[in-house]
């Protein structure tokens, strides 16, 4: 078995998900693509599908993996590149005559088996993030799911049959749409509005906005079922 497969000696790791496994090779493609050119900030850019000057004034928008992650955050993309880099898919090159720090993104050759898929890599990615302190700088402490109170399996059930189809309809994975700890804290949590939604650990304003609604609605409903049996 190859050094990559068993994490090469970076950290246990654990093996990916079908849909954790996608995201990475996603994000790889992008480093691939647009190798030695960009910084970690223009490629999560392109990831999340920005159309910001930047972007479009170098035709980054008609990359194939522009807005392929277009469900995660900026800072989660950008974390994610983070782990990858750490993990030695990624590389950091340094800018000659650049500011210090500045540093473009190149694929390295086990970066590049992972992108093409010869190796399943085990790694240690990085858990969602559950708010953006800039947006909102005195979060509500974050609800997790307490021992005595385990996820509702009726509610745990749709919660995922909910976000496959979602993740179907954007065309992105499933893990960038909620992570299964996010759904599990919600099912156990079962929140009752918007407020009590984003207090759940992982629930974030971006998917509060894009998500928040449907959420909800399918607490709401198993609240009702459980109220008739």
């Amino acid at each position: 078995m190859c050094d990559i497969c068993l994490g090469w000696g970076r950290g246990a790791g654990r093996a990916l998900a079908d849909d954790e496994l996608l995201a990475v090779r996603i994000a790889l493609s992008a480093v691939g693509r647009l190798s030695g050119r960009f910084g970690v900030e223009r490629v999560a850019q392109v990831l999340v599908g920005s159309r910001s000057r930047e972007v479009v004034s170098r035709g980054l928008d008609r990359v194939p993996t522009h807005g392929k992650l277009r469900a995660m955050s900026l800072d989660e993309v950008k974390d994610l590149l983070g782990a990858l880099a750490d993990q030695g898919l990624i590389e950091r090159h340094g800018i000659e005559g650049a500011r210090p720090g500045a540093f473009v993104l190149a694929l390295t050759p086990e970066g590049r088996a992972v992108a093409l898929g010869k190796v399943q890599p085990s790694l240690d990615l990085p858990p969602a993030r559950a708010a953006e302190p800039v947006r909102n700088p005195q979060p509500a402490p974050q609800a997790s799911a307490s021992p005595s109170l385990p996820p509702d399996p009726g509610l745990l059930a749709r919660l995922k049959a909910w976000r496959t189809e979602e993740a179907r309809r954007r065309r992105v994975p499933p893990y960038v749409v909620f992570h299964d700890s996010t759904l599990a804290a919600i099912a156990a949590a079962r929140p009752g509005d918007a407020e009590a939604l984003r207090r759940v650990k992982g629930v974030g304003p971006a998917k509060l906005e894009a998500y928040g609604a449907a959420v909800l609605r399918l607490v709401g409903a198993s609240t009702g079922d459980r109220g008739i049996t």
